[in-house]
């Protein structure tokens, strides 16, 4: 998990441009972050607290492979679907992406 979150971290930083006139800065808030089992029925609620609808689920499967899929989400929870119906185990993270305007000072070096 810390190998993920430190992604996010990275990630924040390389989509800065990179010939110094940074205008904007995406920021990563990681929400939620853990781990799930599907019921008999083959789904998994996952309750979740967020200020709108606009944020990211990655789903990873713990041990043997299942096809599962997110069937639907909103600002108070998401749920995980398997194809087969089957009981499967898996890891998540939910995060949101918001930008920030950065105030871009005049660079005193290129008046001379």
């Amino acid at each position: 998990m810390k190998t993920i979150i430190v992604f996010f971290i990275m990630y924040a930083f390389m989509v800065l441009p990179s010939n110094g006139q940074r205008k904007e800065i995406e920021l990563i808030n990681l929400i939620q972050v853990g781990s799930q089992k599907t019921q008999n029925n083959g789904e998994a609620k996952i309750e979740i607290s967020v200020s709108s609808k606009d944020y990211f689920v990655i789903v990873t499967p713990v041990g043997e492979f299942n096809n599962f899929f997110i069937a639907e989400k909103n600002d108070k929870y998401f749920i995980v679907k398997s194809t087969k119906k089957e009981i499967c185990q898996f890891d998540y993270v939910v995060y949101e992406k918001k930008h920030k305007k950065l105030e871009i000072l005049d660079d005193p070096l290129k008046k001379q």
